[in-house]
Parts: structure tokens; sequence; C-alpha cells
């Protein structure tokens, strides 16, 4: 899977995609339009299959254009943003 966290960080996925052609590119749903200028997305955070130590989840406030990773083990959790 390669994550494209906003439209803004999406000039290399373009050459991630053609090193990688299996790899499925996933983006939030606000940056798609500009993340579809460097590469086809083939799904959104939303469709993205989470379990119990990973997630994406889009973040208020932002248009739906960015998200956060939340990592959990066991009882803590540790967040990945990009730019937000």
């Amino acid at each position: 899977m390669l994550i494209v966290p906003n439209g803004y960080h999406r000039m290399d996925a373009g050459a991630w995609k053609r090193r990688y052609p299996k790899s499925q590119v996933v983006c939030p749903a606000g940056a798609d339009k500009a993340v579809r200028r460097a590469v086809a997305v083939d799904a959104h955070y939303d469709a993205m299959r989470g379990d119990d130590t990973v997630r994406a989840e889009t973040l208020d406030g932002v248009r739906g254009a960015e998200g956060v990773l939340v990592v959990t083990s066991g009882c803590r959790a540790s967040l990945v943003f990009n730019d937000v």
C-alpha cells in the first residue's frame, strides 16, 4: 500500500507506483484531485481496512484533505501526523 498523506506530498508518488506497480495508492478523499495529478488513486482512507493496531482517519477541520495514522499498543496510542 502506498499512502499519499495529502495533496502536497504527491511529487514522488508516481515513481513509487512504477517501482511497486502492484501497490494500491490510498489518500484522504479531500486530497484526491491533487494526488491524481501525479498518480491514479485506488482508495481513500475510509476504505482502508484497519485493525486493532493501525488505522487511518481523516482529520476534521482540513476539508478531508489530510489524516492521521493511529497506532495502538495495549492501552497506549501514537498518532502519526503529516503537516497538520
